[in-house]
């Protein structure tokens, strides 16, 4: 009766081996097994169905993993290592699972432990070479490596990854010999075909590399990898087009590959598909925060459009992520120059230098920052550095010759400029600068010459951006021709060069001039034959343009014919009036003005109010500003001494100037830097007294007190960059003497 008992169970186990339903099938043998522990067959019988469990349990295991499902794979992983922890097939499987999710610490421990129950543990060793190279811990990974081929000299997933070691290090014949050795155990090892491939691509032998990913899609039409690669190379080739299909087949197959996003948001950056771009790096981020090149190429875009407060934000986040980036670093460190930070630029450019000792842009951009300080000897030292490291850089010898215009070296400055266009015969930054050391000599007709440069569109920084057709060449008979005269630069440039559209003949030709939309009214009092229009407005039929200040170069100007009208602007008589009755007639009214624009061409020019106290103590003087937007703000924190202000009141339409002329015209001497509001009251023919930085402008000539351009004009300067106490001391005793205040 037992034995019929027993046999019973035995079939009903069968019945739930039948099913798959392997528990109640263990319970019931267990159950022998309490009764009749001697039993042999229910032993054995409960010791395969715990094997055939196993394999059934890792099968599963395996086949998520290959579906590629990371995370489910890891997750399911971890109760099955309860379970299974000393189960050789599941740990191999456990082990790359994390590894592939970026966990290699986690992965190193599993495959240590494989180590201690796996005989000949070659695969394990060369699993955890692989971990430790994805560490960067190479010597490890190369012990590991060289183990691996001890238990197993045939194994060529192990000549793959010494491989990857020496392209990791530079020496790529290396690196492709132990590719192909890898390749002659296992022909079809995609991934050392695809290495091999980036080997050649290293070399620049791309048709070699493009059959090699074309082989890896033979084996592995899903390579995403290859078609990446495939990518890099239409890339290098600029076909961008084609770069862009096969980024976009990469990221089909593997819609996190992360790597290919950024790649091909690179190549539409460099295509102007700037939005596109945008959304290839902000995608790549999402699925790698960490991954520092999208970051980098977000600051790029910045950087390029000149909007350096928000690459310096991008720069930042990938120099966080990825230590020892020199290009970075020194990208950053122009960031921070533009932006004036000049500490953190010069510390910046330093960590690029440590890391990477021969790096010539960092040390130019270094000596240009130290340059914007002053620090002269030391930018010179650094820039000379630079042209040693790469003397085929024409900015460098341009920065050095900067370093000396600002020192007034004027024989070293165009000794430097001379050489950048020896290195570059086409380089419009250097003619141009050259063209403002002829001016300042006044050597008119070779400044004027190479002061076209000016207009060439390879020009690092363009001050002029239109495009001009129809180009007057000076020679061509204008009777009964329109020919259109386009402004440029600042607004005291407009003031100044307007009065050689007076040169044409006005009776015969018609002249339309374009001006910044704000000095429409102001100089259209110049001339009622000369048509002044805003620059945003078109003109559909002339027959000639020319931009205002090659006016000079078209009419061979020289230094003595300059014209040199005494009036040739007009303030509105009902303003004058109106001014006349607010400002009053007693005391000596000195109008003034301290500061320009806040561009760099404005770095010497201005200086703070504050210099004007001197003049306080003059009896009966009144100092009333003429000060707008930039500047006006010193006149808040001013207590020391006395100005006017009509700031709320004046020029507060559309038109700039209105009332500053009408308040200039009831004045008895205008002291200003040199600014646009010099101009206009030497236009307005109102005694005007500019005061000079020791390096200035060309168009001051040098050391005359008087100017060609104005004959109410007198000139104050600098004998040292930045001391403005000399030139304001002379004003105060010259004000003394020619007014007898």
């Amino acid at each position: 009766m037992l034995n019929n008992s027993v046999e019973s169970a035995f079939r009903n186990a069968k019945k739930f081996i039948n099913k798959n339903d392997f528990d109640n099938a263990s319970l019931i043998y267990k159950d022998i097994l309490n009764k009749f522990p001697k039993n042999k067959r229910a032993s054995d019988l409960l010791s395969n169905l715990k094997s055939t469990n196993v394999d059934k349990d890792i099968k599963a295991f395996e086949k998520l993993f290959s579906q590629g499902s990371l995370l489910q794979t890891k997750k399911e992983g971890e109760k099955l290592f309860q379970t299974y922890n000393n189960e050789i097939k599941f740990l191999r499987v456990f082990g790359t699972v994390k590894a592939n999710l970026g966990k290699l610490n986690e992965a190193k421990k599993v495959f240590i432990k494989l180590l201690e129950i796996e005989p000949n543990p070659y695969m394990t060793l060369a699993n955890l070479g692989n971990i430790c190279y994805l560490e960067n811990k190479f010597d490890e990974a190369t012990i590991y490596f060289k183990k691996a081929l001890e238990e197993n000299s045939k194994f060529g997933m192990v000549y793959n990854g010494l491989g990857l070691l020496f392209l990791k290090k530079n020496e790529i014949q290396s690196a492709i010999e132990n590719f192909q050795k890898c390749l002659q155990y296992d022909s079809k090892d995609s991934t050392a075909i695809l290495n091999l491939g980036n080997c050649f691509q290293e070399l620049k032998m791309l048709d070699k590399a493009m059959d090699c990913y074309e082989k890896v899609l033979h084996i592995n039409k899903d390579s995403s990898h290859a078609y990446n690669n495939i990518a890099n190379i239409y890339d290098l080739k600029k076909e961008f087009d084609l770069a862009i299909d096969f980024y976009s087949k990469a990221i089909e197959i593997n819609v996190n590959y992360y790597e290919a996003y950024n790649n091909r948001g690179v190549v539409y950056s460099k295509t102007d598909r700037i939005d596109e771009a945008f959304k290839d790096f902000d995608k790549a981020i999402s699925i790698s925060p960490n991954y520092p090149n999208p970051h980098r190429n977000l600051g790029n875009i910045h950087f390029q459009k000149n909007n350096f407060l928000k690459a310096k934000k991008f720069y930042l986040i990938s120099i966080d992520l990825l230590d020892g980036q020199y290009e970075i670093l020194n990208n950053l460190g122009v960031c921070y120059t533009n932006l004036k930070e000049y500490k953190k630029s010069l510390d910046v450019f330093d960590q690029a230098i440590n890391a990477k000792l021969d790096y010539a842009p960092a040390y130019n951009n270094k000596g240009n920052a130290l340059n914007a300080l002053e620090r002269f000897e030391e930018a010179f030292q650094n820039l000379e550095q630079a042209q040693k490291l790469d003397p085929d850089n024409h900015e460098t010898p341009l920065n050095i010759g900067n370093v000396m215009l600002l020192q007034s070296r004027y024989a070293e400055a165009t000794k430097y400029y001379e050489q950048a266009v020896q290195v570059k015969p086409d380089y419009a930054d250097a003619y141009f600068n050259l063209s403002l050391i002829k001016l300042l000599h006044s050597d008119f007709y070779n400044g004027f010459k190479l002061y076209e440069w000016r207009l060439d569109k390879n020009r690092k920084d363009l001050i002029f951006n239109n495009t001009i057709t129809k180009r007057w060449n000076g020679k061509d008979n204008l009777d009964g021709k329109t020919i259109v005269i386009l402004s440029e630069q600042g607004l005291g440039d407009t003031f100044q060069f307007s009065r050689f559209i007076n040169l044409f003949d006005l009776k015969n030709t018609k002249i339309i001039f374009k001006v910044q939309d704000c000095l429409i009214e102001i100089i259209s009092t110049m001339n009622k034959q000369i048509k002044v229009i805003g620059n945003s407005q078109k003109v559909d039929h002339f027959d000639y343009q020319i931009p205002l200040l090659s006016l000079p170069f078209a009419f061979n100007t020289t230094y003595l014919t300059i014209p040199c009208e005494k009036k040739y602007l007009k303030a509105k008589k009902e303003l004058v009036k109106h001014w006349k009755d607010r400002i009053g007639s007693n005391g000596f009214k000195i109008g003034i003005a301290w500061q320009g624009s806040s561009s760099d061409a404005d770095r010497f020019r201005s200086f703070q109010l504050k210099e004007f106290e001197i003049l306080s103590s003059l009896k009966n003087v009144r100092l009333i500003s003429l000060q707008k937007n930039n500047g006006s703000e010193e006149l808040k924190s001013n207590t020391s001494f006395k100005v006017e202000d009509f700031n709320s009141e004046m020029d507060i339409g559309d038109q700039a100037f209105l009332d500053t002329a009408a308040i200039i015209e009831n004045l008895d001497l205008v002291i200003t830097c040199d600014t646009s509001i010099a101009h206009l009251s030497g236009a307005l023919n109102c005694p005007t007294w500019i005061m000079l930085a020791a390096t200035h402008d060309w168009r001051w000539f040098f050391d005359n007190q008087k100017s060609p351009w104005y004959p109410s004009v007198k000139l104050f300067r600098q004998t040292e960059l930045q001391d403005w106490t000399h030139p304001f001391e002379y004003m105060k005793r010259t004000l003394i003497t020619d007014f007898k205040i």
